[in-house]
């Protein structure tokens, strides 16, 4: 499954930003809600990829460090949006933003009717129906596949942190935050949003003045 993502207008005082940022998806009825903020993340078997269908941050990461590594990996290769990947047995086990845990196929191609969510058969497909590099997409993968077997992200340490591992899967061995993603069939979801201050804002201009 994928879902993108897009940061909205920065606001900052001096070269500080004082935005909370936070993944968002958005329906296409214009319901927003807040699941992306931590948990989905955090489970075993997903990955966060940029255009070039790469990983560039560690995804169970905070919600501001996360849409943080956007902008920074935007710097050198478009990362916004960036994409959420996993597979079937993701959706199946844990859900993944406004599709609960257990969703079935009703479920399931309910929101692909509404496109929050698109479904394609192989890796390859979901690439270019998201417009990101296939071959890059699938080597991604493969390589976070040899990683959950070994249970050491070796690229981004996903796992590797408390705050991490306390909201993986304690069932998920030997890494609460990493399986493979590899039960076809792939879904890509519904554009994400990643909007400055819809989640709150840090300051206000009072409080930025004071600060200064």
């Amino acid at each position: 499954m994928c879902f993108a993502s897009t940061p909205g207008a920065d606001r900052s005082c001096g070269s500080e930003t004082i935005a909370a940022r936070a993944p968002e998806p958005r329906s296409l009825h214009g319901d927003t809600v807040y699941p992306h903020i931590l948990l989905d993340r955090a489970k075993p078997g997903l990955i966060a990829v940029n255009k070039d269908g790469r990983r560039f941050v560690m995804s169970p990461t905070s919600y501001h460090d996360f849409v943080e590594g956007m902008f920074r990996s935007n710097a050198a290769t478009p990362s916004v949006p960036a994409w959420l990947i996993c597979d079937r047995s993701f959706i199946r086990d844990y859900g993944i933003g406004l599709v609960h845990p257990g969703a079935g196929a009703r479920t399931i191609n309910r929101f692909i009717a509404d496109g929050y969510l698109k479904r394609a058969g192989t890796l390859m497909e979901l690439a270019q129906r998201i417009g990101v590099d296939g071959k890059n997409l699938l080597r991604t993968v493969q390589e976070h596949n040899r990683f959950a077997e070994t249970g050491v992200d070796e690229a981004f340490g996903k796992g590797g942190t408390e705050y991490n591992q306390f909201n993986g899967d304690p069932a998920n061995k030997p890494n609460p935050c990493l399986r493979p993603i590899a039960e076809p069939p792939y879904f890509r979801g519904r554009r994400l949003s990643l909007h400055d201050g819809h989640l709150r804002r840090t300051f206000d201009r009072r409080e930025c003045a004071r600060a200064r």
